[in-house]
């Protein structure tokens, strides 16, 4: 079994508020898993979102990359909040035999893939990591498994400073 598990961070009560109610396009976002899978999926509802793919064997994380590159980008853009609050999402797979939840690496071709305009920056939930560098992979630290997707350039920029300092 593949579990992967969404959650979101508001910046804004209203970000939140508008991200709860664009929850409703989250059963098309499973819908497009199970298809390109051929196999169920659940998903569980709430500010944190899992989705677990049923599967005869094990996914290999390229296929499993490939399938949520293919099938979630648009739904996902969909739901990332307009008036300059940001999302982050965490991205995790776990095995069917272990316990065990292994991020998610993906490389900065891959993220483009997702098709969202703005920048995006690999980080943990206060210290930032390396962004975006010029060999156009995205480099995480060990145990990064954040990814910040902002519709703004100015809130990345913001996003930067404060994480820098600290805060969150």
């Amino acid at each position: 079994m593949i579990t992967i598990l969404f959650s979101f961070l508001m910046t804004t009560a209203d970000a939140a508020e508008k991200l709860w109610l664009r929850h409703a396009e989250l059963p098309a976002v499973a819908s497009s898993l199970a298809d390109a899978y051929g196999r169920p999926v659940k998903i569980d509802r709430g500010l944190c979102e899992t989705f677990t793919i049923e599967a005869e064997g094990e996914l290999s994380a390229n296929e499993t990359r490939r399938v949520l590159l293919s099938s979630l980008s648009a739904h996902l853009y969909n739901v990332i909040p307009r008036d300059g609050g940001y999302v982050i999402l965490n991205a995790r797979m776990a095995s069917r035999d272990s316990h065990d939840v292994a991020p998610c690496r993906p490389q900065f071709a891959d993220v483009v893939t997702w098709a969202f305009r703005d920048p995006m920056l690999a980080m943990q939930p206060t210290h930032l990591m390396r962004a975006l560098t010029r060999d156009g992979t995205l480099h995480v630290a060990p145990g990064t498994d954040l990814i910040i997707i902002s519709d703004e350039a100015e809130t990345v920029q913001r996003l930067r400073r404060d994480l820098t300092k600290g805060g969150r």
